[in-house]
């Protein structure tokens, strides 16, 4: 996720998994040829490779958000989420007023306790709303995203 307006009316935050798009259309690619080469030349097993080279990135791809427009506005008050999928648009809205602050949600999973973190928004109501569904292995990342949106609503200048 990046900041691609950052002033002190309006703070707009973009995601594109452009790697995960990336590796689904290259996992597309490589076993649909490589089925395909395989069945021209009269190797049966060439289908066992075509048909989920096309089916799990194709049900992946269409299935995933490919673009996530996070604006706080200050002007309107108001919170405008805009997920992009290959269906259409989904938007939501909520009120500036009830956002409290921006957090990390820590997951421990696992034999060892393995953390994932993202970035989420804690509202008044009690209620959380997450920017993406990416988790990430280091804190780092989503914790700068928190950072920024906490001094955006503080009304420190960028």
């Amino acid at each position: 996720m990046r900041v691609t307006r950052n002033h002190p009316d309006q703070l707009v935050l973009q995601h594109k998994p452009a790697g995960l798009i990336f590796f689904n259309a290259a996992f597309l690619l490589c076993f649909t040829f490589v089925g395909a080469w395989l069945a021209v030349n009269d190797i049966i097993y060439g289908w066992y490779l075509i048909v989920p080279g096309l089916l799990i990135p194709g049900l992946i791809l269409m299935g995933m958000v490919w673009d996530t427009r996070i604006t706080f506005d200050r002007t309107s008050r108001s919170i405008f989420i805009r997920r992009l999928h290959s269906y259409g648009v989904r938007s939501q809205h909520y009120d500036l007023d009830g956002f409290r602050k921006a957090s990390l949600e820590i997951t421990h999973f696992g034999r060892n306790h393995s953390e994932t973190f993202r970035c989420q928004l804690e509202m008044k109501d009690q209620d959380v709303v997450f920017l993406t569904t990416d988790l990430y292995a280091i804190r780092k990342q989503p914790q700068n995203i928190a950072d920024i949106i906490n001094t955006w609503l503080l009304g420190a200048e960028p």
